[in-house]
């Protein structure tokens, strides 16, 4: 009773941070740090962006070729 009249909940029931969970906070990473230092390193890596973009759509050509091929096989007319 002595707890209400404080203005404090009863039960102990504050609320508290959960000493397991991290906070986000901790995850945030300033933009600086992700730029490049210099402009060579920048380049080479947008040529590594553009060098796996490429692979990426020719390895799916060469998946719709080879299911396009099946497909002819099975289904002539």
């Amino acid at each position: 009773m002595e707890e209400a009249e404080r203005g404090e909940p009863s039960g102990g029931s504050r609320m508290q941070p959960r000493r397991g969970r991290r906070s986000l906070d901790l995850f945030m990473v300033p933009a600086a740090a992700l730029a490049p230092r210099s402009t060579a390193l920048a380049l080479v890596h947008e040529l590594a962006k553009v060098a796996v973009l490429l692979f990426a759509i020719q390895e799916s050509f060469d998946n719709f070729m080879h299911g396009w091929s099946l497909a002819s096989f099975f289904f002539k007319t």
